[in-house]
């Protein structure tokens, strides 16, 4: 075998703080894991991402419909955000002990998915229960 020579070999440390990441199945590059959550609390994070990227979309539909009388999309996604909402909640009102959180904390979950892009920060703030 070919030894590499000392000068040419690669920095162990990541350069610029960047994330680390691994080399999977057939070379593709993927991110490293995060920590495995309980049912309850994956589920939370999987409702907030959804809660938030729905919230965007219908941010969005009014905005096409009101400012560029665009067609209406309003009554589809209305619904379907107050579904996730709901279970949002009831998923918050769950998890909060197994987190750890008190009310202001709580109350701050719930504030912030009233926030564009607030959904993905609530699901990226867990630990593992």
């Amino acid at each position: 075998m070919w030894a590499v020579p000392p000068h040419a070999q690669r920095p162990r440390s990541r350069p610029l703080g960047l994330p680390s990441v691994r080399i999977g199945i057939l070379g593709a590059v993927t991110a490293p894991s995060r920590p495995k959550l309980s049912g309850e609390v994956a589920a939370f994070r999987v409702v907030a991402i959804a809660e938030a990227v729905s919230y965007l979309l219908l941010l969005g539909a009014v905005l096409l419909h009101r400012v560029f009388d665009g067609p209406d999309y309003i009554g589809g996604l209305g619904p379907v955000h107050g579904i996730l909402f709901l279970v949002y909640v009831a998923l918050v009102l769950r998890i909060r002990e197994s987190q750890g959180w008190d009310l202001w904390k709580t109350l701050l979950i719930f504030v912030v998915s009233a926030v564009p892009f607030g959904g993905f920060w609530a699901g990226s703030h867990l630990k593992e229960a």
